[in-house]
């Protein structure tokens, strides 16, 4: 059985938003989910890795 730990972000620019990615994708963190809530405009974004004992 794999375990997952997750996190989430929200981003108002796109700009910090690509640069955070790539940052998280660095550390091994994926995007699992992402959102873009349209009332607010704000991109929310779901990662997830594996859980490391």
């Amino acid at each position: 059985m794999q375990e997952y730990e997750y996190k989430v972000a929200s981003y108002k620019k796109l700009k910090k938003a690509e640069q955070d990615m790539n940052k998280q994708a660095e550390d091994g963190w994926r995007v699992q989910q992402s959102h873009l809530e349209a009332s607010s405009g704000c991109l929310i974004v779901i990662y997830e890795r594996k859980y490391r004992v």
